[in-house]
């Protein structure tokens, strides 16, 4: 994130479906960028796989989250002036950029709110700057 710019930049992702906390952590391990001090910032529903990413070395953590952070974190994300996605190294990231908008009613009139699904890469971005965002001076 360039604060100066008001620009996000995504230029990396790593995706697995199925795959064990110790597999993941096994991948983020190969990747050049990530060591024992990289943090890893994780969605904190669930401690058990925060967990399972410390006890193979990662410094994990959990995003902070509460009520209305998921419409809090898009509020912020849409606010910036440029979020600059690298379609060929992030497809997956770049997609669901792309195709995640309001619900609609069944007379096709949005509904406010976000929905909370097929959003997991901006939940990503949300969690990878959430200390960023929450910040009251930002």
């Amino acid at each position: 994130y360039d604060p100066s710019r008001l620009t996000v930049y995504v230029v990396d992702e790593l995706r697995r479906y199925r795959t064990t906390d110790r597999e993941f952590a096994r991948l983020l391990m190969e990747r050049r960028d990530v060591t024992a001090s990289t943090e890893i910032i994780c969605d904190s529903a669930s401690e058990k796989p925060i967990a399972d990413l410390r006890a193979e070395g990662l410094r994990a953590t959990g995003a902070l989250k509460g009520p209305g952070s998921i419409e809090a974190g898009i509020r912020w994300l849409r606010t910036r002036r440029r979020i600059v996605i690298d379609p060929t190294r992030t497809p997956e990231t770049a997609r669901e950029f792309q195709r995640y908008e309001h619900e609609k009613n069944r007379s096709g009139e949005y509904v406010e709110g976000y929905p909370d699904r097929d959003n997991h890469a901006i939940d990503a971005v949300r969690y990878a700057l959430n200390r960023v965002w929450l910040r009251k001076d930002r």
